[in-house]
């Protein structure tokens, strides 16, 4: 059985979900919080607020450990919550639309204001640095974002999805009008500013660093469309249109040299996709 259809959550966390839940959570928000509590004094190395080290660009390794550490307090919050809101094993394969809602926006808020913690040193010494740009590329990053999701939802008359396809988003916009506001805020405002300071930010920069400009586009879209697979593993146009969003936000982030354009494309073509698709 799953958790609902079209979710992100995978079917081995699913199971737990379903046959485990009070050990599970218990056990899940024990260990997470001691990780997070002890993970300075235990692996210095990884964590990003040490300020002896030289640089504050993390390493391969430690940019992948805070990917990791990214998805899995996504179950867990996602799970708390829905136990916190009374979500039982009965309403699981068709969750109402405004818990689903709370779910969404919650567990993204929790987990990249956790990441935002965890990778301080990064955040005050490169990311917030750049989000800056000049009024032309600010411009042609909003265009950007409209023109790819406008060629997408082409694609997607072209090439439907399957019926059997509904994902969490779209559940969730079946609900009230301060629920889909929340979607909506979840959508375009917490997910891009999240997701391009994970992708377009570490793990680009790690991987730029390692590997060159070349490698670490590739990768990181690569990673990036993995991230996003368990929603649309089953349709196609989807993953494809994740993957060249990937590859067109990573050069714009590394031309530009701004972490602020890249947010405003991703922005732009969520709120195109979730306006327009959604009608």
């Amino acid at each position: 059985m799953r958790i609902f259809q079209g979710s992100a959550i995978i079917p081995a966390f699913d199971y737990l979900l379903n046959n485990f839940l009070p050990k599970f959570l218990v056990f899940s928000s024990y260990q997470t919080g001691t990780f997070l509590y002890k993970i300075k004094s235990l692996y210095p190395q990884l964590y990003l607020m040490d300020n002896s080290r030289p640089q504050a660009t993390p390493n391969l390794i430690q940019a992948l450990s805070l990917l990791l550490i990214v998805f899995l307090l996504m179950l867990l919050f996602s799970a708390l919550i829905l136990m916190a809101l009374g979500v039982d094993k009965a309403t699981l394969d068709n969750p109402n639309g405004n818990h689903l809602a709370i779910t969404i926006v919650g567990s993204m808020l929790l987990s990249y204001s956790t990441l935002f913690y965890i990778s301080n040193r990064y955040l005050r010494q490169c990311f917030l640095k750049q989000l800056n740009t000049g009024l032309s590329s600010f411009s042609l990053a909003i265009l950007l974002g409209l023109l790819t999701a406008l060629l997408v939802l082409q694609l997607q008359a072209w090439f439907p999805a399957p019926d059997s396809i509904q994902t969490s988003i779209s559940q969730a916009l079946n609900s009230e009008l301060w629920a889909i506001s929340l979607v909506f805020i979840g959508v375009i405002i917490i997910a891009p500013i999240g997701e391009e300071y994970l992708f377009r930010g570490v793990l680009f920069d790690s991987l730029n660093k390692k590997w060159g400009l070349p490698t670490a586009t590739a990768l990181s879209s690569v990673i990036f469309t993995l991230f996003h697979l368990f929603e649309y593993h089953q349709y196609w146009v989807a993953w494809f249109a994740v993957f060249c969003l990937a590859v067109m936000l990573a050069i714009l982030r590394h031309t530009s040299q701004s972490m602020l354009n890249p947010i405003a494309m991703h922005a732009t073509y969520n709120a195109t996709l979730l306006i327009i698709g959604s009608n």
